[in-house]
């Protein structure tokens, strides 16, 4: 009798439990007149910044970004412009600071086939005053798919690149991509490299020579170095999220977070997100469970040698296009996007705790479902949370941020 009288306590304390978690405080307008491919960094000394493709016309545009002053994001610094480019609503641009080094990336076309591109990696090392002309950050000079990149900066100066690699999807006598782009030679790689303090590449490695062709790529730092998460795939066509991560200067094995089993003949584009803070770490997925998508998420405490129990949101019609941010070891907030009517979308935001706590969903943003949206960014800032995306239902195509408070 007295435990049944304990769990009713519980149950009415929880019960108790306010489930709002965060309020919206402002929208702060963009210098951008006609983009997309939004995202949003923060710097080792909490600087935030804005990065976008610009379309200028019909074949040109311009990667730009602006740092957020307070409640205004600074006039925009153009970092390149090109007619070459491959700008792709999936595949959007990164960047990282690092002190007064900062370095940015786009994609540039390298042959005629469809999804020839290149990695192309511009630095600064004057804080973003001047910027240098653009460099290859692949060296295998290869007319293939290369990019869904991510970059973070290192504790010792310098920064941490992965991306997806379709040097290997080549043979020597084969034509120019076909019309899928990822050729007949063989699977898509994923690749690390470093760009050291005083802006050198270096030699990249090969972290896993199969993976899914087009989907995202996320890393982040732990304390005990790079961890790396990416969309696996099988030679029996099973597509789940996998984590490798290097410790004590050795990259260790893939292995899955949670082995979803899902099969799936092509390329969902969504890939996983991660945060981490020192030995903690969450990654956050789409995956399809019998024909149904779903949103999932796990814990790990020890740098991501192992995981949690995988926890699964309680959502109708998600579309996934995921990020992940940790207010701190305990605590994290999961954006998304759900189908809201036939075009629709709606990009939502919740709060779960590493104790298995779940807040309410909220939704953020009305979008639409449309490729073109895109996927929305997110940082926290202290006690705010800062989220991008792209607005598709104004005249011109734009990028668009709003500021929550968080609770």
């Amino acid at each position: 009798m007295r435990h049944i009288y304990l769990l009713i306590l519980m149950a009415l304390f929880t019960s108790c439990e306010p489930t709002q978690w965060l309020t919206e405080e402002l929208i702060i307008e963009t210098s951008c007149q006609e983009g997309g491919e939004p995202n949003l960094m923060k710097s080792p000394n909490g600087e935030i910044i804005l990065s976008w493709i610009e379309y200028l016309n019909d074949t040109t545009s311009a990667l730009r970004y602006a740092s957020l002053e307070g409640d205004t994001w600074s006039a925009s610094t153009e970092i390149a412009v090109g007619d070459d480019w491959f700008v792709n609503w999936a595949d959007f641009p990164a960047m990282a600071r690092n002190g007064s080094h900062m370095i940015g990336h786009w994609l540039a076309k390298s042959s005629a086939g469809t999804y020839d591109y290149d990695v192309t990696v511009s630095q600064s090392m004057d804080g973003g005053a001047t910027w240098s002309a653009g460099e290859v950050l692949h060296k295998d000079s290869i007319s293939a798919e290369h990019g869904f990149v991510s970059m973070i900066p290192m504790d010792e100066g310098g920064f941490a690149l992965t991306w997806l690699d379709g040097r290997n999807t080549k043979i020597a006598s084969e034509t120019p991509s076909d019309e899928h782009g990822h050729g007949h030679g063989g699977a898509m790689s994923l690749r690390y490299t470093e760009i050291d303090a005083s802006g050198q590449i270096q030699p990249s490695v090969e972290l896993d020579a199969r993976i899914c062709d087009c989907c995202q790529t996320d890393m982040a730092m732990s304390t005990n170095g790079p961890v790396v998460v990416y969309r696996d795939r099988s030679e029996k066509e099973i597509r789940d999220i996998y984590i490798t991560r290097r410790v004590d200067g050795k990259w260790y094995d893939p292995k899955p977070v949670y082995q979803d089993n899902w099969e799936i003949a092509g390329c969902p584009v969504n890939g996983p997100a991660l945060d981490a803070k020192g030995e903690t770490l969450i990654v956050f997925w789409y995956s399809m469970d019998d024909g149904t998508p779903v949103l999932r998420y796990s814990w790990s405490t020890d740098g991501g040698e192992s995981f949690g129990a995988m926890m699964q949101l309680e959502v109708d019609a998600p579309l996934g296009r995921v990020d992940v941010k940790l207010i701190d070891e305990e605590q994290a907030i999961l954006v998304w996007m759900e189908q809201n009517g036939a075009e629709g979308s709606l990009i939502m935001g919740q709060k779960v705790n590493s104790d298995g706590q779940v807040f309410e969903a909220m939704p953020l943003v009305k979008s639409k479902a449309a490729r073109q949206a895109g996927f929305p960014r997110m940082v926290i800032d202290k006690d705010r949370l800062v989220l991008s995306w792209t607005n598709t239902a104004s005249e011109n195509t734009r990028i668009e941020t709003k500021v929550y408070q968080l609770l």
